[in-house]
């Protein structure tokens, strides 16, 4: 895993493609970069609610794993992001880190 210092300041939004139940539960499948990589979501191990002063307690954080690696997928309103780290533009297929600096 990683720690939070590792972690870039700055989400990378991204396109989500999502399942949709009646039941009004959301299970993301693919996430999409804007250069058109992707990578499906293998296992969805954990979805919290957040709650803060700034998001309105409308965003939730998954717990995916991507490629046998976990990450934290984040969706507010209608708007999904990640907070990428070194080495993931491995898992997306960019030849070294063409979408974010490293």
């Amino acid at each position: 895993m990683y720690t939070p210092r590792e972690r870039i300041k700055q989400p990378v939004y991204v396109t989500v493609t999502a399942m949709h139940y009646m039941g009004g539960v959301c299970c993301p499948q693919v996430i999409e970069l804007s250069t058109g990589a992707a990578v499906m979501i293998e296992d969805i191990k954990k979805v919290q609610k957040l709650s803060g002063k700034d998001n309105d307690g409308a965003e939730e954080r998954y717990l995916v794993n991507l490629k046998g690696r976990e990450r934290y997928l984040y969706r507010r309103g209608q708007r999904w992001f990640i907070y990428p780290e070194k080495g993931d533009h491995s898992l997306f297929g960019l030849v070294n880190s063409e979408f974010w600096e490293e």
